[in-house]
């Protein structure tokens, strides 16, 4: 029997809500900030992530979507 060390590419992503002025701005404060592990909505392991002009998985940059006005007193 032989010894192996593995490395498995790993793809998925995190959700986070944050209040902002802009989506540049939600985007760098999203991107700034830790996460907890129930922020991690998707994790799976891959084969390989990317080979040639096809890519395995499908969250491959950060979106930002809109979620409407926050209110005064929640802040």
């Amino acid at each position: 029997m032989k010894k192996y060390g593995v490395s498995i590419p790993i793809a998925g992503y995190i959700y986070k809500e944050v209040e902002a002025n802009s989506k540049e701005e939600a985007k760098e404060k999203a991107m700034s900030e830790s996460f907890e592990d129930d922020e991690i909505m998707e994790l799976d392991t891959y084969d390989k992530l990317v080979e040639g002009n096809v890519c395995y998985t499908y969250h491959t940059s950060v979106s930002v979507d809109y979620l409407g006005d926050c209110d005064e007193d929640d802040e």
